[in-house]
């Protein structure tokens, strides 16, 4: 099997990957939590930009990048407290750079502040098309600039998520997770119908879309990458969900979801856990077992919207 290169920069060769503990005893089912209703927020600072070149309606928008790990603070003063960390190369929706010395940026379900030292403003593309399917690249592939398919931009990784907003005869029309807008062959896409679970391991993020409508997003932590127990990437399918209960001696959750018989699945995690350790670099050295924690609130809300049979992709 072809070894992902993200994966493979993060974790010596040949380790084997496992998976949480399980407890039978866990109750079978899951009290129920009202779903909050997810509400998208209006893009920020969008402008429009001629496309000369390229058969289709495209938008900036301003994201700011980490140079290096930065911490993201709740507050530019010293009250602040710590809400994650902004992993080099990772990206978030700039809100403000009015502050001479701190960049607001929109940091999940809420605001957050970085430094501008540590990090930059880059202007990337977005498709102004609603979103009609939702697949992956088993194997890679490439993206190219034009949908007759010249022009190469990029070469992609295998399990590479991508959005489609238009189809062609033999490309479609479609924006990756950070912004890489263009066409793929249609053989290089396998199509992602009904509702799916996205774990982006690199970003330490989860999203769930219900059909093409990305419905949830959450922080995340992962199985450690540096003790062999890194969640196990693919395809995958939700298997059974459990209600509070222990899923190892003192690991209390408040429900979990499972997804592959190593028994990795999605839980929550805050018994454990401090709020900043989501969503930023603690899967490296101090991550799961191979499930994927989540805050409380957000791991009640997404095994609340999941059933037994929805697909979970895992990719780096």
């Amino acid at each position: 099997m072809k070894i992902n290169s993200k994966l493979a920069a993060l974790i010596l060769s040949g380790i084997t990957l496992t998976g949480c503990g399980y407890n039978e005893n866990i109750p079978v089912s899951i009290e129920s939590e009202p779903i909050k209703e997810y509400k998208e927020e209006s893009e920020i600072s969008v402008e429009k930009i001629d496309t000369d070149s390229i058969e289709y309606n495209t938008s900036i928008i301003n994201v700011v990048k980490a140079d290096i790990n930065t911490p993201i603070m709740s507050s530019i003063f010293t009250d602040g407290k710590l809400l994650g960390t902004f992993a080099s190369g990772r990206e978030f929706t700039l809100i403000s750079d009015e502050d001479p010395d701190w960049y607001t940026i929109k940091y999940y379900d809420t605001f957050g502040f970085v430094k501008k030292e540590d990090t930059h403003i880059e202007y990337e593309r977005v498709v102004n098309k609603p979103v009609i399917a939702k697949g992956y690249l088993p194997n890679g592939g490439t993206i190219y600039e034009t949908k007759d398919l010249n022009s190469e931009q990029q070469i992609l990784e295998e399990l590479e998520f991508v959005e489609i907003y238009a189809s062609y005869d033999d490309s479609y029309l479609v924006s990756t997770l950070n912004y890489n807008v263009g066409f793929i062959k249609k053989e290089d896409i396998t199509l992602l119908e009904g509702n799916l679970a996205l774990v982006d391991i690199t970003d330490q993020n989860v999203v769930f879309y219900q059909e093409n409508d990305k419905v949830f997003e959450s922080p995340c932590v992962s199985g450690t990458i540096n003790t062999g127990r890194a969640t196990n990437l693919g395809l995958q399918y939700i298997m059974s969900k459990w209600g509070a209960g222990e899923i190892a001696p003192g690991a209390r959750v408040e429900c979990v979801a499972y997804f592959n018989s190593d028994y990795e699945g999605f839980h929550t995690a805050d018994y454990w856990r401090s709020e900043h350790e989501y969503g930023g670099d603690t899967y490296i050295y101090n991550g799961s077992h191979g499930c994927i924690n989540m805050p409380n609130e957000k791991g009640l809300e997404l095994c609340g919207m999941l059933e037994v049979g929805d697909k979970t992709l895992i990719k780096m």
